[in-house]
């Protein structure tokens, strides 16, 4: 089962950058990755947060998102990247297609730095 961003109505989701200086230069997407329209977005992202669902389907298309919205030398950045969600952590593995991927030590995050062959 899936929160559908109506679901965040009224939240404080991205409460900690609102009131800052640099708020101008954050755009929040909130949205189904499997059917959300991301080409207004594609190759202009410096750093995607992917923490949404945690099923293989959902670490394909997180990822493959992702990889879509980053700019080369951006980073993205998926958050639960552990082996209790065995099934998310193979999606993203499948959906990097060989690129390289390191978890943060001592975290639960995956990072990831786009090249040139990510640019959307």
């Amino acid at each position: 089962m899936s929160q559908a961003p109506a679901g965040f109505a009224g939240s404080e989701v991205g409460v900690a950058y609102r009131d800052s200086a640099h708020a101008y230069k954050i755009t929040q997407l909130l949205g189904d990755s499997s059917d959300f329209d991301f080409s207004r977005y594609e190759g202009s992202a410096d750093l995607v947060l992917v923490d949404a669902g945690k099923e293989y389907a959902n670490g394909i298309a997180d990822t493959r998102a992702a990889l879509s919205l980053v700019r080369p030398g951006g980073i993205v950045l998926w958050d639960d990247f552990e082996p209790y969600w065995h099934g998310f952590v193979n999606g993203i593995c499948d959906a990097m297609r060989g690129r390289r991927l390191c978890r943060l030590a001592g975290t639960a995050l995956a990072v990831y730095e786009a090249d040139e062959s990510d640019a959307g």
